[in-house]
């Protein structure tokens, strides 16, 4: 949507910057919205969200738990808010059409196992505060 001016320079209209700013900067909360409808689709939901972020954040909460009971209690409900909303984009992202009924199957066990652990993370880190 560039336009040019009398002296031939170009120059881009203010809706097209507009648009264009808008689709490449998402907010974390959009982000994070489009994992828990299952856009990220399954494999990136499941290996990358789930498994290597969702226990890299629970190890976090894990060493914050050694070094304050308060600390590790405010990261593993951070832990626990995120698992939970990853686990819930894995169970949608399982539930798309294309997705084969044994993975589909494989990866919402995972996602109710992974509920349940931080479940019990964040009552192991709020009894010991």
């Amino acid at each position: 949507m560039n336009q040019r001016d009398e002296a031939g320079t170009s120059k881009e209209s203010a809706g097209s910057r507009t648009a264009e700013a808008s689709t490449e900067e998402l907010s974390l909360g959009a982000h994070f919205l489009g994992i828990m409808l299952g856009h990220a689709g399954l494999a990136k939901s499941f290996w990358l969200y789930g498994l290597l972020g969702g226990n890299l954040f629970c190890w976090m909460a894990y060493v914050a738990l050694g070094a304050s009971a308060i600390l590790g209690a405010v990261v593993a409900v951070l832990a626990a808010v995120y698992v939970i909303t990853v686990a819930v984009g894995v169970w949608n992202a399982a539930g798309k059409p294309a997705v084969d009924w044994g993975w589909a199957a494989f990866a919402r066990l995972f996602a109710v196992l992974w509920i349940l652990g931080a479940v019990a993370l964040v009552v192991v880190a709020v009894s010991n505060a």
